[in-house]
């Protein structure tokens, strides 16, 4: 009897910390740091079903996560909460997509590590190890950011979508469209002088690129990128969701290099 409750109890304390994510890519830093001790559950958006049994949840701090924050919240005996980042300096809110800003998911990363290795003191050697690999890939990240920055800092850059705005002050370029991103920012579309000012910027462009979302590029976006085709400004289909079989710091890497790319070409 003694010797199947000791089993037991055994098996409890090996299942692995469940940890519920708004977004494939806090998953995607969650499991590089925790490994095989945690298991990650990707939350749909439902404000009217309650949470599963979770131990951690992992979002953002924008809008779109307001109802996984509340049901966070107001679960019985309700799991730690760690969102993706603090409000943003300048008076912005958060983005979208913190995670086209590295430093915001590297700091994710650190407090992961600490997280992980509270809850699971057992695995804290592991999720150290993991945390270092996590953070050499980060370094190999800032550095070709670095990099880039260094030869083609104040280029100048149209930007689609606000989606862009964290990587693009890190590379030290020029935003040449702040009134229309800013209406973009205020959840307000874009008017026809708005575009049509865009499209000018376009025609007097050199040396410079545009930077649009693959993933829900609109009739006016496609309209903007076919006036840069026109006017020999390199477009760059950038993503704003981490592709399967990559992890965050190899995809944006991916992104970096596109967007390098992208510079050279269009160097006079």
């Amino acid at each position: 009897m003694l010797a199947a409750s000791l089993c037991a109890a055994n098996a409890a304390m090996a299942e692995p910390l469940r940890v519920g994510v708004s977004e494939h890519v806090y998953g995607d830093l969650a499991q590089q740091i925790g490994g095989p001790a945690i298991s990650v559950v990707w939350l749909r958006p439902n404000p009217a079903s309650p949470l599963p049994h979770l131990d951690l949840v992992i979002c953002g701090c924008a809008g779109k996560d307001a109802w996984l924050r509340d049901a966070t919240r107001r679960a019985s005996g309700p799991p730690g909460l760690i969102e993706a980042s603090p409000p943003s300096a300048g008076g912005r809110s958060e983005p979208e997509f913190p995670w086209y800003d590295p430093p915001t998911m590297e700091k994710l990363a650190r407090r992961l590590e600490a997280e992980l290795a509270h809850r699971i003191p057992r695995e804290a050697p592991r999720i150290a190890a993991n945390a270092a690999q996590a953070m050499a890939a980060f370094e190999t990240l800032d550095r070709r950011i670095g990099e880039v920055a260094r030869d083609y800092a104040n280029s100048d850059v149209i930007l689609a979508d606000n989606l862009y705005r964290g990587i693009t002050e890190r590379l030290r370029f020029k935003i040449r469209d702040e009134d229309y991103l800013q209406t973009v920012e205020a959840g307000k579309p874009p008017s026809t002088s708005s575009l049509a000012g865009l499209k000018k910027a376009l025609q007097r462009q050199t040396g410079g690129i545009l930077l649009y979302d693959k993933d829900r590029a609109g009739p006016a976006v496609e309209e903007l990128v076919a006036a840069a085709g026109d006017d020999g400004v390199p477009a760059v289909a950038l993503r704003e969701r981490l592709p399967k079989g990559l992890h965050y710091q190899q995809w944006m890497l991916r992104q970096v290099n596109a967007v390098h790319g992208a510079l050279n070409e269009a160097a006079p």
